[in-house]
Parts: C-alpha cells; sequence; structure tokens
C-alpha cells in the first residue's frame, strides 16, 4: 500500500505498462521509463521510454508507477 507523501521525482525510473492505442488494453510486459514532469495536483507524470526515447506517455497516474527496483 503506497502512503499519500509517495510522489515521483524527475529523471527517475520506474516499469510502466502502457496502454496500446489499438487495442486499448495495457500491455502485459512493462517498459523502463524515466520521468520528465511531476504534476503534484493532478498526481500524474509525463514519462519518456528509455527503450525509444522518441515515445512519451503523458498524464500518467502515479499509481500506474511501477519501483524500477
Amino acid at each position: 500500500e503506497a502512503s499519500q507523501e509517495w510522489s515521483p521525482n524527475a529523471e527517475e525510473i520506474y516499469l510502466y505498462k502502457p496502454v496500446d492505442p489499438k487495442t486499448k488494453k495495457r500491455a502485459t510486459t512493462a517498459v523502463e521509463v524515466e520521468v520528465i514532469t511531476v504534476n503534484v495536483k493532478k498526481q500524474t507524470v509525463d514519462l519518456k521510454n528509455n527503450d525509444n526515447p522518441k515515445v512519451k506517455y503523458l498524464g500518467v497516474a502515479w499509481g500506474e508507477l511501477e519501483s524500477g527496483e
């Protein structure tokens, strides 16, 4: 259970299972992402894919991030 005080920070690495825009289903395997920006009010982050930096995931809820450790 995550505490309310936890928040991701820019440049941290996490695992994230993106939603496929074609099927609208969440991927079964997580990709390694880096946090670009953090929106504390909305509790969302913008991410970039570490394998393909051109791929970005915007407005992702904190709860969808998994620890990269």
